[in-house]
């Protein structure tokens, strides 16, 4: 009989008889291709693989002093590793006899007999009062209705779940693995009591619900790295960003790029900053992005949108006003002009020039945390929205941007408890967690204005992390903010919406941040306005139903320059004309050049940059003068190809901030 994945048989009979009782092992039989519940001796029992019942065990920090509840105990190897391990007493739960019989073997097998006790009740009817730890691997209905009994657990309590979340509760933690004895992929949940309930949301009026279009919700981070976020695995505490992910879909290919300004211009306009000589950020003697471009919200608004910018233009508007956001499609404008801003006094750091308005009409708001400030604005005007129009809310924080500045909560001190010795990390880690809040706010009044399964939220970040200056981190990624190794240009992204994309798929279809604007008036149904073609590609079908179509001429330049297409990514250093080849999907880390072995491949994909890159004005086409490729690669080298773990990482082009041109006459193209 072939042996089938104990998540894949879940999966197959959700909603099936079989689980009109507790679940405590997974029982199947393959007939004629139909898997079904097992009566007769020729059953299989998948039990959960053992390196994620010690990932489970390691991410609820058992201690010796815990008590472990495995609700639906199964062989008993989750208490027994408990047990044996942690030194802890534990007790099994499971319905079925033959299953209590396998656990109790397996307790006297592994001599824990005197710390592992193993009943035969039904999980439903459990008084879980006394457990620190309690151990899950039941499908998602059947996780919100232990939430009664959950709730009565101490404060601090943990609870883990294999695979499966918790409908309507935020988790603290997700991470993923791919285990060594199935080989697929499995998710770890983390909730601590008490839980983190999202508000319900109020019955929703006749005139949203009949909305002609759904609402739309955009974050962006700003330098926000791949290891910075709590779904990858980091010391950093993101549970709202987690819960996006968790009931949305992860974007775990997705590219910027590697600095603020250009990655604005492209999601805004769905075309190659190349084309517009904008591959550098907008100096103040420009007046900003092209009139002659065609921005986003000037389609959603002509849709009937109501749209709404708070936080980081970084598109011009310095010397003129034709260029401000509540010019350029924008209802309503709230936030700053500049790349970066002081978090509390809201001036420019270079000159301190104040640098935070509303609509055009400078504010001193001096005091007050800049992130906290885009919440409160944000909270206002979705509820003293139209209800009768949907809503185009777009949010660019400048955290984590430098400079460096702690929120009024949480402190510094929280994440040197938790082993962070670096004092720009330890700073970074309250801003981003102070970020995430905001978030939470945000989404706690889609819920309670009842606009939550009307909603599509998307979160990205805008660039990798800085690494060197601004304690990000991008592992286990090479390269970092400024730069076109992954480090600097694959970023977090998640998107959420309620029915309409499946909870907790990982989609791996490449996305760049032109395909946006295609992408997602595709999903809303909004004819786009735009005059000049979308570089971007309308990914929504993959998206929605993940059906990955391979990644067609991704160019992204700035000095030098790099291709994604199909499984290749060619990095080209610009004055040298060396090139490094990566098969991406099997070398995320970009360790072994394959140029020499794949001729045919770099000169076919060097003529492809080449076509896009001649469309750039001739002032942009002579390179940065900043770092080149090859000469990190060398100084990597040197270090032994140590290119992560707190070291500076090789790569192309210096930093946001240093001396940058951008044409102020971008061509018609």
């Amino acid at each position: 009989m072939k042996k089938i994945s104990r998540r894949d048989f879940l999966r197959t009979v959700a909603g099936s008889a079989l689980f009109a009782c507790p679940l405590s092992g997974i029982y199947a039989q393959e007939l004629k291709g139909q898997v079904k519940e097992s009566h007769a001796p020729d059953v299989v029992f998948v039990p959960t693989p053992q390196d994620v019942v010690d990932k489970m065990l390691e991410l609820a920090k058992v201690k010796k002093d815990d008590l472990v509840y495995d609700l639906g105990c199964g062989d008993g190897r989750i208490v027994t590793t408990a047990a044996r391990r942690y030194g802890c007493k534990a007790v099994g739960y499971d319905i079925n006899p033959q299953r209590v019989e396998e656990s109790l073997e397996n307790v006297e097998k592994n001599n824990v007999e005197h710390l592992v006790r193993i009943e035969q009740k039904d999980i439903f009817t459990l008084d879980l009062s006394k457990a620190d730890v309690v151990t899950l691997y039941l499908l998602p209905d059947l996780n919100v209705k232990l939430i009664p009994q959950l709730d009565k657990l101490k404060p601090g309590s943990r609870i883990v779940s294999h695979d499966f979340r918790m409908r309507g509760v935020r988790p603290d933690k997700v991470i993923r693995l791919t285990s060594s004895e199935d080989h697929e992929e499995h998710k770890v949940y983390l909730w601590t009591a008490p839980l983190k309930k999202r508000k319900k949301s109020n019955p929703e009026p006749a005139a949203t619900s009949s909305l002609k279009h759904p609402n739309l919700v955009i974050f962006v981070a700003d330098d926000l790295g791949w290891n910075d976020v709590g779904y990858h695995g980091s010391v950093v505490e993101t549970p709202n960003i987690n819960g996006l992910v968790a009931d949305g879909v992860e974007l775990d290919r997705y590219y910027s790029y590697p600095i603020c300004g250009p990655t604005r211009v492209a999601l805004m306009t769905g075309r190659n900053p190349i084309r517009l000589g904008a591959t550098g950020n907008f100096k103040e003697d420009v007046p900003g992005l092209d009139l002659g471009e065609h921005l986003m919200p000037q389609s959603f608004k002509a849709a009937g949108y109501q749209t709404f910018c708070l936080g980081k233009w970084h598109l011009g508007g310095f010397i003129d006003d034709a260029y401000l956001p509540h010019n350029r499609g924008f209802d309503h404008f709230y936030g700053h002009l500049h790349g970066s801003s002081e978090p509390y006094r809201h001036t420019v750091p270079s000159t301190g020039k104040p640098d935070w308005q509303r609509n055009g009409v400078q504010l001193n708001e001096e005091g007050k945390y800049c992130t906290d400030l885009l919440a409160d604005e944000a909270v206002k005007l979705l509820r003293n929205r139209d209800k009768s129009r949907p809503v185009f809310l777009y949010m660019p924080f400048h955290v984590v941007h430098t400079p460096l500045r702690e929120p009024p909560t949480p402190k510094a001190e929280k994440y040197a408890a938790k082993g962070v010795t670096d004092q720009r990390r330890q700073i970074l880690a309250t801003m981003v967690d102070a970020m995430d809040a905001a978030i939470g706010r945000v989404l706690d009044t889609i819920d309670t204005e009842g606009m939550r399964d009307n909603t599509l939220v998307l979160f990205a970040s805008d660039n990798g992390g800085a690494e060197d200056k601004g304690g990000a981190s991008n592992d286990p990624l090479r390269g970092e903010k400024g730069q076109l190794w992954e480090g600097g240009i694959r970023v977090p992204a998640a998107m959420r919406w309620p029915g309409v994309l499946a909870a907790g798929h990982k989609c791996r279809q490449v996305i760049s941040v032109m395909d946006w604007f295609p992408t997602l008036t595709a999903a809303l149904g909004v004819e786009p306005q735009n005059k000049r073609p979308f570089d971007g590609k309308n990914l929504w079908p993959a998206i929605r139903d993940g059906k990955e179509v391979p990644p067609e001429e991704i160019v992204i330049a700035k000095g030098d320059a790099v291709i994604l297409d199909g499984e290749w990514k060619l990095v080209q250093v610009r004055e040298t004309g060396r090139n490094l080849l990566f098969r991406i999907n099997d070398d995320p880390s970009e360790e072994r050049d394959l140029s020499a072995e794949h001729p045919e491949v770099v000169r076919e994909l060097s003529a492809r940059i080449k076509a896009m890159t001649d469309l750039m004005p001739p002032r942009q086409r002579t390179g940065s003068g900043r770092r080149r490729a090859d000469q990190d690669e060398g100084e990597r080298q040197r270090r032994g190809g140590q290119g992560r773990g707190g070291q500076r990482k090789g790569g192309q082009g210096g930093r946001e901030g240093q001396k940058q041109t951008v044409s102020k006459n971008a061509p018609d193209q």
